[in-house]
């Protein structure tokens, strides 16, 4: 009988043992998961503030663009309202970007951000050495201003927004989880949808100028230019994407896909039949032939929105 109530009483404190460091290791989990949880809220909180500040450099480098545009194209000196727009929008947008800057160099790594950070480097110097010959010929009249600030002011301020907005996205923090890959994911059958629709009116339209054999209008041009500007800003989402460590494999060969054929073979019969449709009717295909090609690119998009869906669903 004693044998028999030491056994109950050992067995009794084995299992309250076990519960005791099941609960144990319950909390310890439970702790560690909340410290993981409250890290990458403070990542994502950061990378927020981050992504403000490119934001409202991106913003205020746009307004000084367009200032600047405008004020080279006048005749006459900038008046100080205008020179002080520049400068206001100039101070705002560095001081952004200088505190971005920082924040990227000294917080977590991510993919690409060592050439990110320096194309960014290099942008805001190209436009910086601008700036100054900008000052210097806003000062006086158009006839006196050297041609290349004026032929370099909108595409060295667009290169640096862009460049900008591309290091935005790739500091983003994302959580490694199923949640972030398939929401990533479905962002990408969107992106995709959005050029395939784009590039599917681009189609329709160019395909009716070539079968009736009529030349491309500054406003069929201006048109034209705006669905593929579409296009381009989806694309832009895409390639964000694919420098991401949560990049999936499905949608990175897909991707490569397209960049082969809707940018790559598609691109070099879409630049010939522009070319010639600028100077007239005489293209170098048939509308059924360039309705053939350029279905042949959007086909590619299409792949990808396919590769899109099935990693959401592995």
């Amino acid at each position: 009988m004693a044998r028999f109530r030491i056994t109950v009483r050992n067995s009794l404190l084995s299992v309250t043992g076990l519960l005791s460091v099941g609960l144990v290791a319950f909390a310890g989990l439970a702790s560690f998961r909340a410290w993981t949880d409250y890290q990458q809220a403070e990542l994502i909180t950061d990378g927020n503030r981050t992504s403000d500040l490119l934001l409202t450099a991106a913003g205020n480098w746009a307004v000084e663009r367009g200032v600047g545009h405008a004020a080279l194209a006048d005749w006459s000196a900038a008046p100080d309202t205008v020179l002080a727009a520049i400068a206001g929008r100039r101070s705002a947008a560095d001081t952004a970007f200088s505190e971005a800057m920082a924040k990227i160099r000294g917080g977590r790594p991510f993919r690409g951000r060592d050439d990110l950070v320096k194309a960014a480097t290099a942008a805001y110097e190209r436009v910086s050495a601008l700036r100054a010959k900008l000052d210097r010929d806003l000062g006086q009249m158009k006839v006196g201003r050297a041609p290349d600030v004026a032929k370099d002011w909108v595409p060295a301020m667009t290169s640096l927004i862009m460049v900008s907005q591309d290091l935005r996205m790739a500091a983003q923090f994302l959580p490694h989880s199923i949640e972030t890959r398939i929401l990533l994911a479905q962002d990408i059958k969107h992106a995709v949808w959005v050029m395939s629709e784009y590039a599917g009116r681009e189609r329709a339209i160019v395909g009716g100028l070539i079968s009736g054999g009529t030349a491309m209008s500054p406003a069929a041009l201006q048109q034209l230019n705006g669905l593929r500007g579409r296009v381009e800003q989806a694309w832009s989402g895409v390639t964000a994407y694919l420098g991401r460590d949560l990049a999936a494999p499905e949608i990175v060969a897909a991707a490569a896909t397209v960049k082969a054929n809707f940018f790559g073979t598609f691109q070099g019969v879409r630049e010939q039949v522009y070319s010639a449709g600028q100077k007239g009717p005489a293209y170098p295909i048939d509308g059924a032939t360039w309705i053939a090609e350029a279905t042949s690119g959007i086909d590619s998009l299409l792949e990808l929105s396919h590769a899109a869906s099935v990693a959401s669903a592995r």
